[in-house]
C-alpha cells in the first residue's frame, strides 16, 4: 500500500488515494464504536484495538506468530 495523496476537504473530511497490491484492500475503522469479528471467533472488538493490530506470520521453524516489518 502507498498514500499518493490525503487532502482535507472544507467538509473535515479527507481526500485519500492509494496505491494497492492486488492482494491488499482497504478496511475502514470508525473511532468509538465496537465490531464483531468474522466466523470462527465472532468476538466484539473496540475500534481502538481493530487500529492497533499489526500483521504477522507464523514461523513453522519457532512454532510462533512473528511481527512482520516493512
Amino acid at each position: 500500500m502507498k498514500i499518493v495523496s490525503d487532502i482535507p476537504t472544507k467538509a473535515g473530511k479527507r481526500k485519500l488515494v492509494m496505491l494497492l497490491e492486488p492482494n491488499e484492500f482497504v478496511l475502514v475503522i470508525k473511532e468509538d464504536r465496537h465490531y464483531k469479528l468474522g466466523y470462527p471467533v465472532e468476538d466484539i472488538m473496540a475500534s481502538h484495538i481493530l487500529s492497533e493490530a499489526h500483521e504477522v506470520s507464523w514461523c513453522s521453524i519457532e512454532q510462533k506468530w512473528l511481527g512482520n516489518h516493512g
